[in-house]
C-alpha cells in the first residue's frame, strides 16, 4: 500500500519567517508551570494586573444586548471617538475618529502597516535592539530588516545614522518610544530628528531612484564573494548560485544589475584584508600600522578588479554606457552590501562590524 503525498505546500514567502522568540519562550514558561515550576515571567508584554472588573462587566453587557455579530471593519464608533479623544488630550497628538482603526493588537495593525507601504525586495530600517516579532513581520511582507544600531544613532546623531544604513530600496522606518525590549526612551529631539530624517535619504539614494540607464538587468549570482570562487590551477570554479540567504526567495529570482554582484565581490576584497591582520600568529602591535596598507591593498586590488571586469565586459548589454551611471549604480551597491553586512556582524560576530562600518566612509567619501 502506497500513501499519497499532499500536493499543499506553505507559500514561499514564509521560507524567511521564523517562529517569534517572544512566543517560543512563552510556551516554554507555561510548559514550565504546567510542570509545577515556579517561573518569574519577565519576557512579556502584557499588563501585570488583572483585567479591571469594568471592563469584564462591559463585555458581559455588550454579549447580553446581542452585539455578537460583524462590527464596522475599523471598530465601532464609539471605541474610535475614545481612542481619539485619548491620544489627542493624553498623547498630544491631534486626532479624529476617522483616522483611528481597531485591531486586535499590536502586531496586526504593524503587519497592515509594513504591507501597505513595503514592497517584494523593499528595505526597512529597524533601531536595535527591537521586539522580535519585527523582523518577522517585516519579512512575510516580503521586504527585509536592516539592523539600525540605537547606541550609534544617539552617538553619532539620528538623521546621519539613518542616512548611512539606508539602500536604495529603503521604504519605511519602525521606530518605537519607549524602545522595547531596552526601555531606551528618545528624546524630543531625537524624535524630530527621525522625522527629519526623510528628506537626507531620500537625497541620498536619488541619484540612483532618477537614474536613466539602458543596461539590461540578467540573472545574477546574488552572493557573489571570495569564498565562492575556487581556483583550479587554470582557472576559476564559483560555486552557490542561491542567492543571499538572508533575502526572501522571491527577490532572489528577479533580475538585477550584474553591478550588484561586482560590488559583492568588491566589498569581499576589504573582509579578506583585515582577516588576514586578525589572525592568531599577527602580532597585535603591529596590527594598527599594517591596517593602513590593508586599506591600500583593498582600494588597489578592487580597482584592479573593476577594471579587469569591465575590460572584459566592454560593449555588454548589461554594462551602463555612461561612466557617471555606472559610478552612481555601483556606489549604491556597494552601499547596500556594507549595510547588509552590519546588520549581519551586529548579529554574529560584533568585533567585525567595523569592517563594513570603515567600508561605509570610504564610499561615502568618494560620493560628491
Amino acid at each position: 500500500m502506497t500513501t499519497k503525498v499532499s500536493g499543499l505546500r506553505l507559500a514561499k514567502r514564509l521560507d524567511e519567517v521564523g517562529f517569534s522568540d517572544i512566543v517560543q519562550i512563552r510556551n516554554k514558561v507555561m510548559a514550565l508551570r504546567a510542570a509545577g515550576e515556579k517561573v518569574h515571567m519577565l519576557h512579556g508584554g502584557e499588563p501585570y494586573f488583572e483585567t479591571p472588573e469594568a471592563i469584564k462587566y462591559a463585555a458581559m453587557k455588550a454579549m447580553v444586548e446581542n452585539h455578537t455579530h460583524y462590527a464596522p471593519s475599523s471598530g465601532i464608533q464609539p471605541l474610535r471617538e475614545a481612542l481619539a479623544h485619548k491620544l489627542t488630550t493624553k498623547n498630544n497628538i491631534p486626532t479624529t475618529p476617522d483616522q483611528v482603526i481597531a485591531t486586535v493588537g499590536g502586531s496586526q495593525a504593524l503587519y497592515g502597516a509594513f504591507l501597505s507601504v513595503l514592497d517584494p525586495g523593499d528595505d526597512a530600517l529597524v533601531f536595535s535592539p527591537y521586539w522580535t516579532p519585527i523582523a518577522d513581520l517585516i519579512r512575510g511582507a516580503q521586504a527585509r530588516p536592516l539592523l539600525v544600531p540605537t547606541s550609534t544613532a544617539r552617538r553619532n546623531g539620528i538623521a546621519n545614522t539613518l542616512a548611512q544604513f539606508s539602500t536604495p530600496n529603503t521604504r519605511c522606518i519602525y521606530y518605537n518610544t519607549p524602545q522595547n525590549p531596552s526601555g531606551v526612551v528618545f528624546t524630543r529631539a531625537e524624535a524630530e530628528e527621525v522625522l527629519s530624517a526623510e528628506p537626507q535619504i531620500l537625497a541620498q539614494e536619488r541619484r540612483l531612484l532618477e537614474q536613466r540607464s539602458a543596461a539590461h538587468k540578467i540573472r545574477i549570482h546574488g552572493d557573489f564573494h571570495l569564498g565562492q570562487a575556487l581556483y583550479t590551477g587554470r582557472d576559476f570554479v564559483f560555486l552557490d548560485f542561491e542567492g543571499e540567504p538572508a533575502r526572501p526567495l522571491g527577490e532572489r529570482k528577479l533580475k538585477r544589475s550584474a553591478l550588484r554582484d561586482v560590488a559583492g565581490m568588491m566589498r569581499s576584497f576589504q573582509y579578506a584584508a583585515y582577516s588576514a591582520l586578525w589572525q592568531p600568529a599577527m602580532r597585535q602591535e603591529d596590527v594598527p600600522f599594517l591596517e593602513k596598507w590593508a586599506d591600500v591593498w583593498y582600494r588597489e586590488i578592487s580597482s584592479t578588479f573593476l577594471q579587469s571586469y569591465l575590460a572584459a565586459t566592454f560593449d555588454a548589454i548589461f554594462i551602463p554606457r555612461s561612466e557617471a551611471d555606472l559610478q552612481i549604480a555601483l556606489e549604491a551597491y556597494l552601499l547596500d552590501k556594507a549595510v547588509y553586512e552590519i546588520g549581519y556582524e551586529l548579529n554574529h560576530r560584533p568585533d567585525w562590524v567595523v569592517i563594513p562600518i570603515r567600508g561605509i566612509k570610504h564610499i561615502l567619501a568618494r560620493v560628491p
